[in-house]
């Protein structure tokens, strides 16, 4: 597996027509849709599985930027349309593509304050926070702060500024995007877990393309419970 973060503004037009094509594959939306959102964004992660970036079978849309936050300047980097072939989902790619844009983030802006902004479309994205971070939120067994409260909506109103509803937490896309795999009815098995019955809760619309909005700061408990989480999934998969 081959990853690479490319500044949208950089895309060749080849490199559009394979990005446009693997989306396709997964979602329905149309290319004047997908592309506005892209170039909206700083950078996108492209995951193949060779090194001639040729098989490309992962995106995830990234924008980092400085934002004012109640007098003083935080760092948000926001994730957003992410597509995973299933192979490749469960190899801590989100983790890796955080890592990348935090370590960049943390030169440029070493005494700030870094937060992961992430716009969830699926319970799979919700539980890369619910089972790889020890603070995040919205979560189901702890309020939000209201801090974090204001500081979500801070930044919903810079990225997604036009389909943010601030009552419910959630970017309301208005059926622009829908994912395939979001047809597929839940097993019983699935809707015994807490995170996904709290996901679905907080998003009923999810499978009409809505995102819930949720956010953690990437400090150092965070980036020790995401070690861990990997590691053990790292040996769960050499276990199969």
């Amino acid at each position: 597996m081959h990853l690479t973060i490319q500044p949208v503004h950089q895309l060749s037009a080849q490199r559009w027509d394979q990005i446009w094509a693997f989306t396709a594959a997964y979602a329905r939306t149309s290319r004047g849709f997908f592309e506005e959102m892209l170039r909206a964004k700083s950078h996108v992660a492209l995951v193949y599985t060779d090194k001639g970036r040729q098989t490309l079978v992962g995106t995830a849309s990234i924008d980092t930027r400085v934002v004012s936050f109640e007098g003083r300047d935080v760092v948000m980097i926001y994730t957003g349309d992410v597509l995973l072939r299933e192979d490749i989902r469960g190899r801590n790619v989100l983790q890796r593509v955080g890592l990348i844009c935090f370590l960049r983030a943390r030169l440029r802006h070493p005494f700030k304050r870094i937060y992961w902004f992430l716009g969830a479309s699926t319970h799979q994205a919700y539980l890369v926070l619910a089972r790889g971070l020890c603070s995040y939120w919205p979560r189901p067994e702890l309020s939000t702060p209201a801090a974090m409260e204001r500081l979500r909506d801070r930044f919903a109103r810079v990225v997604l500024p036009q389909l943010w509803d601030a009552v419910d937490g959630v970017f309301r896309t208005g059926g622009t995007k829908l994912l395939n795999s979001l047809q597929t009815p839940f097993t019983p098995r699935e809707l015994q877990d807490p995170h996904i019955r709290f996901f679905l809760a907080r998003n009923p619309g999810y499978a009409q393309g809505d995102l819930l909005a949720c956010l953690a700061p990437l400090d150092l408990g965070n980036w020790i419970s995401i070690l861990r989480s990997g590691i053990a999934r790292y040996f769960r998969r050499r276990r199969r």
